[in-house]
């Protein structure tokens, strides 16, 4: 909501007197730096890995947007992980017949 960004932007303002609000531009850049970082982490971690299972899940939202979810499952000191890969919009209807 709009409104609750301006009020974001005006608490900070008192809370934190250094803190600077970045851009949309800024954030974007910095999330897709991170992702690129983890998913190039999360790679090299694996190569440790010996067993992984992957599962794939698609579903449709209640605004009738089909996405399909890959999922890496593994061992880590005998618990089991579970990490989302990727997850794509999908240019079909993901619904079940009735």
């Amino acid at each position: 909501c709009v409104g609750c960004v301006w009020f974001f932007v005006e608490f900070m303002q008192i809370a934190v007197l250094e803190y600077v609000v970045q851009s949309k531009q800024a954030i974007t850049r910095l999330v897709g730096m991170i992702a690129r970082n983890e998913r190039n982490n999360f790679k090299i971690f694996l190569e440790n890995i010996p067993h992984v299972f992957l599962t794939l899940d698609f579903w449709t939202s209640a605004s009738n947007h089909s996405y399909l979810g890959v999922i890496c499952h593994y061992l880590q000191d005998w618990c089991l992980r579970t990490r989302v890969l990727e997850t794509v919009g999908f240019p079909e209807s993901c619904r079940s017949p009735t």
